[in-house]
């Protein structure tokens, strides 16, 4: 499991690289330097993806989401919702974990990981551009 993680954690760095090359490729001027800034913005856009992801996941603004609902939305204190109560059914707790696992690779940490290999070549072909 572990070792398919990362294999897919490379594949999409390795195409995220072959697209960053696409793009500097069919733009005028320097390669290296086209190469450099289109690496560091492909690489920002996913580290906000991220960023914005960890701080859905975690529930940030649940609190602020709770309390403007008290605030504006009342509920009508004549309507009878006893008949639209529903059974829960629970989901074991081994899926619920792979779930959240998996939830976790998907929209943090492999955005995360492409973004930090994109801004370290990015870095590293501007001291390359540089020299």
């Amino acid at each position: 499991m572990i070792k398919r993680i990362w294999f897919i954690r490379a594949i999409m760095s390795l195409l995220f690289t072959l697209i960053s090359i696409l793009i500097a490729f069919f733009h005028k001027g320097n390669f290296l330097l086209n190469y450099s800034n289109t690496t560091f913005m492909i690489g920002l856009t996913l580290l906000l993806i991220s960023g914005i992801m960890i701080v859905h996941i975690s529930g940030f603004f649940r609190v602020f989401w709770l309390g403007w609902k008290k605030m504006f939305f009342r509920e009508d204190p004549y309507t009878d919702s006893a008949h639209w109560s529903q059974e829960k059914t629970e989901i074991p707790d081994e899926m619920a974990l792979r779930r959240k696992q998996a939830k976790y690779e998907l929209l943090i940490y492999l955005p995360l990981f492409i973004a930090l290999i994109l801004i370290c070549q990015a870095v590293l072909f501007l001291f390359l551009l540089l020299k």
